[in-house]
């Protein structure tokens, strides 16, 4: 999902780009999925989050939602970045065992 702010006649607005979403076509569902994003998407958005509250342009009502998306992708970042050191240190100690 991507926010973008548009200044207009000094009025700030947010609108949102689901491009990154989808929903599912359950006829009995009205709920909607996110599609999984990459550890670089994540990474990329929370980026664009930094550089969108940092502009200062934001107001706070328009800056929570995007403070928490920021929390909800640095905690999903860093249990990604756990996972793979974990299979990274399996990696090494076979390898170590491996050797002659």
């Amino acid at each position: 999902m991507n926010d973008n702010i548009t200044t207009d006649d000094n009025s700030t607005s947010l609108s949102q780009d689901n491009s990154t979403s989808t929903s599912t076509s359950n006829p009995n569902s009205n709920s909607t999925k996110p599609v999984s994003q990459t550890l670089e998407q994540k990474l990329t958005r929370l980026q664009e989050i930094q550089q969108i509250l940092s502009q200062k342009t934001v107001s706070l009502s328009e800056s929570m939602p995007l403070l928490e998306e920021a929390f909800r992708l640095k905690k999903e970042i860093e249990k990604e970045l756990e996972s793979m050191q974990n299979k990274l240190i399996k990696i090494a100690k076979n390898d170590e065992e491996i050797e002659i």
